[in-house]
């Protein structure tokens, strides 16, 4: 069963092991730690062509391959963080459309604001 506890999670893997946040399911961006953080998230089509112009960012493996709009940011100079931070939380919202609107209400997702 999910829960809202699920939402959001601090990932903190050893050197040279995986985490990854997931929403309901398989998740929209990972962490790789190797010399470097790399992160996977989708994005619109008019942002993956811009965005895999930059030096440090490419098509994701395995999911762009397949047509997807999923990008990785894996190197410097890349993406300024704060950027970042907006992309992924983007992301995060893009990929929880996705998701039934039963699951959307119990992870508490996309839910109309009440006055």
């Amino acid at each position: 069963m999910h829960s809202r506890r699920h939402r959001a999670q601090a990932l903190d893997p050893a050197p040279g092991e995986s985490a990854g946040a997931t929403i309901g399911g398989p998740g929209s961006t990972d962490r790789r730690v190797d010399d470097s953080p790399a992160f996977t998230f989708k994005t619109s089509s008019d942002d993956f062509d811009m965005l895999t112009a930059l030096p440090g960012v490419r098509p994701a493996p395995y999911l762009a391959s397949r047509g997807m709009t999923w990008v990785q940011h894996s190197a410097r100079p890349g993406i300024a963080v704060p950027m970042l931070r907006d992309l992924i939380r983007e992301s995060h919202r893009r990929v929880s459309l996705g998701l039934t609107k039963k699951l959307q209400r119990e992870l508490g997702l996309n839910q109309p604001v009440r006055a």
